[in-house]
């Protein structure tokens, strides 16, 4: 008989899958336990986030500033245009100054061509005139790249750059007029100079004139470049001294009206970020209490599997004994079948034969009665009186087979009752 084997793999199967639940719901309950206590140590927050879009909303949102801001914006325009008309009201000039000092430079001979009264005087005007040369080229580049950048950069009231552009180009300009300035006092010292240590000679006196001239030359057009330059400096252009002051007070005043818009949604923002972190210390409550309760949720389904796990063992355990004595009592049952049929086929035999002998057939029946002793006690009782029962009934059948033979005997041979 085929016993059916119990899930016990089934069971295993699904232990082993709500041990690996129970796991990962201990894993995120310690992670929220300890986000839980990050939580409540950190301090109350003192600061938020403001997104750019918000400020810019809110920006937009005020009208004081956004008035202010279009007013800012006309004086930055009108500033622009007065700094790059000065610019190129100076370009000439400079470009003139270029020219002169490359034509004194050319006047002054060579350390050869002089004697030795003037020669050092000569070297004293070259070194200087090289030096302002140098220096003006330098100049003329970053002035220039100044007034580029200033033509590109667009006008944003919200920025300081054409401010920051006015103030930069102002500091080139007084650095080379007082370092340029230098240069000058000590190329007219040597001019005078060699007029002085060359005597009545007359080729002395030409060399002297043809410097003095070229010296004024460079002199003049050194002043009516610092004069076009200078008007740049608000000092002397009304124009620029109007757009610039009205353009750094209205950007002092945008600047006070933002910081107090800021400062309204700093606040906001802290308060944002204060109840954030509200929820968040309720979410994580909720987060540990619901883990909390998967965790006993797996724990008691881990239970009762493995109970049913000890159960299962013990079933295997009584079905595999049942399956043993099954097999053991087919196997009695089949020695039994053996020995009932031995005892028919003898009974045949016995039938057939139509023993003569009660004693023998006595011994016959009584060797049938002889069974194995693997029996058990109740099968060797059952067998015993079935045995029992088959020996009455030969010893009965060997009665009246020899009753009648022995009736037969008495009868004479071809006789009858008298």
């Amino acid at each position: 008989m085929a016993v059916p084997h119990p899930p016990r793999d089934a069971l295993l199967s699904q232990w082993n899958s709500e041990r690996a639940r129970f796991s990962a719901a201990r894993e995120e309950l310690d992670r929220a336990v300890a986000e839980l206590r990050r939580l409540r140590a950190g301090p109350e927050p003192s600061h938020g986030v403001v997104p750019p879009e918000t400020r810019r909303q809110a920006l937009q949102a005020d009208p004081a500033l956004q008035q202010d801001l279009r007013e800012l914006e006309v004086n930055l325009a009108e500033l622009k245009h007065h700094l790059r008309a000065a610019w190129q009201k100076s370009v000439g000039p400079l470009e003139n100054l270029h020219a002169a000092v490359n034509d004194l430079a050319q006047v002054i001979p060579d350390d050869d061509a002089t004697g030795e009264p003037v020669q050092r005087s000569v070297k004293q005007l070259s070194a200087a005139t090289e030096s302002y040369r140098g220096l003006l080229t330098a100049f003329t580049e970053t002035w220039d790249d100044e007034f580029v950048t200033l033509q590109n950069t667009a006008v944003d009231s919200l920025s300081t750059e054409l401010a920051d552009t006015h103030d930069r180009v102002r500091k080139r300009l007084n650095d080379f007029l007082f370092e340029s300035g230098k240069h000058l006092t000590t190329m007219r010292k040597a001019v005078q100079a060699i007029g002085e240590d060359s005597g009545d000679l007359a080729r002395y006196h030409v060399l002297q004139s043809n410097l003095i001239r070229g010296f004024r030359i460079l002199q003049g057009h050194h002043h009516r470049f610092e004069f076009s330059a200078g008007m740049t400096d608000a000092r002397q252009n009304f124009q620029i001294d109007a757009a610039l002051r009205g353009a750094r007070g209205l950007h002092r005043r945008t600047q006070q009206r933002t910081e107090l818009i800021d400062a309204r949604l700093q606040k906001q923002a802290v308060r944002r970020a204060r109840q954030q972190r509200i929820q968040d210390v309720a979410r994580a409550e909720q987060d540990i209490d619901r883990l909390r309760s998967t965790a006993d949720e797996t724990v008691v389904g881990l239970i009762a599997l493995q109970e049913q796990l000890n159960n299962n063992a013990n079933l295997v355990e009584e079905l595999l004994r049942a399956n043993q004595q099954v097999a053991a009592a087919e196997s009695r049952v089949t020695a039994i079948e053996a020995e009932l049929a031995a005892i028919r086929s003898r009974l045949a035999v016995l039938a057939g034969e139509r023993m003569s002998d009660t004693e023998d057939a006595r011994l016959e029946l009584i060797e049938c009665r002889v069974i194995g002793s693997s029996v058990q006690v109740r099968e060797r009782l059952a067998f015993g009186a079935f045995g029992t029962v088959v020996t009455l009934f030969g010893v009965a059948v060997g009665r009246l087979w020899l009753s009648r033979r022995s009736s037969v005997a008495r009868v004479p041979p071809g006789g009858g009752a008298e």
